[in-house]
């Protein structure tokens, strides 16, 4: 061991594959890290698995990306999971595809968001299913937007509530419309509120009814009502409801909610033309006096295809009647 700590750079590069591994892997290990450096591409891959477990992690640190370019699948496998958090992220980039497959489960629950952001979106994409799953929360955050886009829609679809809970806006304004969708009502639910309220509202209408019933309360207390009117959902709860004040008589706060539900109740208000619920409202409500006496004649709403006007029913002043705007 003694001898093995004094060679040089240069007597490191002079060892035969043969005379490399006649070091044992005790004394493999004793090779300074700054000779590290020396050893080709034919000496790397003449290591055995034993030598690659013995490695320190300065001498992983030491290694060169061409070097860890070199390594054969099984040999990126012995990796420990020490050494691999001290690679360097330039040797991380120049991994192959076939290095990035070949990923244990235990590896892959261990790299780091450092490691994550030095990938291409080839070797990104390269991940097992498995292996993409297991990300960490803090490795899943170092996405790039990049990447995030990249991602095929079966790795989308992996993302667990731990992992979805940390994306940052820039990450989810950067999915596609396909991938959003694969997202489960748990991972919507999941998104910080800061994250979802960054969603174009093209993102928002190309969510499943499913997901936006997934949204919770606090979560539509971020969205702006125009976002809020991008959702195409049966929860009738994401509708902001219509609070009756000293300006709105009870009548008509009654009236409102209820076209603000779903379609079933639509024929409270004589609806001739059938409307699917109501996906937002856009009016003043302040409009109305204390009295309830209409200032502003019309409220427009709009449906899922359709603009429609609300005027008081004259018939009735607990009725209001709605026609095509």
């Amino acid at each position: 061991t003694a001898q093995v700590a004094t060679f040089s750079s240069t007597q490191v590069a002079a060892l035969s594959a043969d005379s490399l591994m006649a070091i044992s892997s005790d004394n493999f290990a004793a090779l300074r890290a700054i000779t590290m450096a020396a050893l080709g591409s034919s000496q790397i891959m003449a290591l055995d698995t034993d030598r690659i477990i013995a490695l320190t992690t300065a001498q992983a640190t030491a290694l060169l990306a061409s070097q860890v370019g070199s390594f054969s699948p099984e040999q990126w496998q012995a990796l420990e999971t020490r050494d691999l958090l001290a690679l360097r992220t330039s040797a991380i980039a120049a991994l192959d595809t076939s290095l990035i497959a070949a990923i244990t489960t235990t590896q892959a629950a261990n790299l780091t968001a450092r490691q994550i952001i030095a990938m291409s979106t080839t070797q990104i994409t390269a991940l097992e299913l498995e292996d993409f799953a297991l990300l960490s929360s803090r490795a899943t955050a170092g996405l790039s937007s990049t990447q995030i886009s990249a991602l095929t829609l079966d790795q989308v679809a992996t993302f667990n509530a731990d992992q979805v809970k940390v994306l940052r806006p820039v990450q989810v304004r950067a999915f596609t419309l396909d991938q959003l969708a694969t997202l489960g009502s748990a991972e919507v639910a999941a998104l910080n509120t800061a994250s979802i309220a960054a969603l174009s509202t093209t993102q928002l209408e190309a969510f499943t009814p499913d997901q936006v019933d997934a949204i919770t309360e606090r979560q539509r207390a971020s969205l702006t009502s125009a976002q809020i009117s991008h959702l195409h959902g049966s929860n009738a709860s994401l509708h902001a409801p219509i609070r009756q004040s000293a300006a709105m008589s009870s009548a008509l706060a009654q009236a409102l909610n209820e076209l603000a539900a779903p379609a079933s109740n639509a024929a409270l208000l004589h609806n001739p033309l059938a409307a699917p619920h109501i996906d937002a409202m856009v009016a003043v409500l302040s409009q109305y006096d204390a009295n309830g006496t209409v200032l502003q004649p019309e409220i427009t709403v709009t449906t899922f295809n359709e603009r429609y006007k609300i005027s008081p029913d004259t018939s009735s002043p607990a009725l209001f009647a709605i026609g095509s705007s």
